[in-house]
């Protein structure tokens, strides 16, 4: 599932290819939110890129800002975040024309939300 979204080859590779279904904790409030934005920049990015329509740059960058929000706003293991992150990429469908409008509409409010104070 990961690897369908563009991020996880280069978080596992990270991590050392680590099984991505180790992880089992639940996240709640802003960490829940921010595993939420991570997953709607690699889906926004993954299936904009798919249709010809994002620039391997940007595609790049929306991978580097899902590993930040990662890094930086989640708490736990590699494989806590691993997990989680899977668990909602598995409830983003890659064929839904409005789901990816509102994914790209909530990449705004993401933005907002967690990278305005990104060094």
């Amino acid at each position: 599932m990961c690897l369908r979204y563009g991020i996880c080859g280069a978080l596992l590779t990270a991590a050392l290819a680590l099984p991505a279904s180790a992880g089992s904790r639940v996240y709640a409030g802003d960490e829940a939110a921010a595993l939420r934005c991570a997953a709607e920049f690699s889906y926004s990015a993954h299936v904009l890129s798919r249709q010809g329509l994002m620039s391997d740059h940007h595609r790049q960058v929306a991978t580097k800002t899902t590993y930040y929000l990662l890094e930086h706003h989640v708490s736990g293991s590699f494989e806590d975040k691993l997990g989680a992150y899977e668990g909602v990429l598995a409830g983003m469908p890659l064929d839904d024309p409005d789901r990816v409008r509102a994914s790209v509409l909530r990449m705004a409010e993401c933005e907002k939300r967690f990278l305005q104070q990104r060094p």
